[in-house]
């Protein structure tokens, strides 16, 4: 095999595999978005329908809902006390990494790598494939 059909068959193969990443993190986002123009009886049908109606109703209902300050006010809460939080024991985790050598790093790099770059759904679908 000669040295340009080698680094054309890697460059097509690293192609596929970063074509197959993106359809992976592409598609829980649109799904969640097409979910969300469709009636709740159309949600959970099975085989799932990709032509349908779609309604605003969904976003109307939202919109309308009397205590949806005090909801949002909630979300903004709970999200900022857990990135302190996050952040706090992430930056000593972190520092402990890179001050220590710790065994086992570069597991653990791809873990937290992995973890990041994926969504947490597609990370519940990849561990149940296996």
């Amino acid at each position: 095999m000669g040295i340009k059909l080698k680094s054309q068959l890697t460059h097509m193969i690293s192609f596929t595999i970063a074509l197959l990443m993106v359809i992976w993190l592409i598609v829980p986002p649109f799904w969640m978005i097409l979910t969300s123009f469709k009636y709740g009886r159309d949600v959970f049908d099975l085989p799932p329908k990709l032509i349908f109606s779609p309604t605003l109703e969904n976003y109307f209902s939202i919109f309308n809902r009397p205590d949806l300050i005090r909801v949002f006010a909630n979300t903004v809460l709970v999200s900022v006390i857990a990135s302190l939080i996050t952040i706090a024991v992430g930056s000593m985790a972190a520092y402990s990494m890179a001050r220590f050598g710790t065994g086992g790093q570069p597991l653990l790099f791809g873990t937290l790598l992995f973890s990041r770059f994926t969504s947490h759904s597609n990370r519940f679908a990849f561990l149940h494939c296996f």
